[in-house]
């Protein structure tokens, strides 16, 4: 998975979509490959050449943002998975100013919340 595919210069992404071709020959198409990106990604995508795209085997899926009432269970999920069992370490006006901020969308609220916990508490870091 590369995630903010759309920010990749174009010489890196033809390199990797020659890659992910190689590596889906050699491995009896096992390979998958899963770019994250806006959707401009697929206008960049339609001027390059891979035998995955010429065939017709890339498609694009929108991630749609996450309501208010989503945000608070997905961050505690994500801070669960990163080992953090404890109460929402953020509260509902910083919980509202992430959503706002990042239109919802995970990789954003996952940023603005980072943010909000390092600077709740900068000794942390250190």
């Amino acid at each position: 998975m590369v995630d903010d595919a759309h920010v990749v210069p174009e010489r890196e992404l033809d390199h990797l979509l020659s890659a992910h071709d190689s590596l889906r020959r050699a491995l009896d198409d096992r390979f998958r490959l899963l770019l994250a990106a806006d959707p401009a990604i697929e206008l960049r995508l339609a001027q390059l050449h891979s035998a995955q795209l010429d065939a017709g085997q890339v498609f694009a899926a929108n991630v749609r943002p996450l309501h208010r009432a989503r945000v608070a269970p997905y961050l505690a999920h994500r801070l669960a998975m990163a080992g953090y069992h404890g109460e929402l370490p953020v509260d509902e006006d910083t919980l509202d100013a992430i959503t706002s901020d990042s239109g919802g969308l995970p990789r954003g609220v996952e940023t603005g919340a980072a943010a909000a916990i390092n600077a709740r508490w900068p000794d942390a870091l250190r």
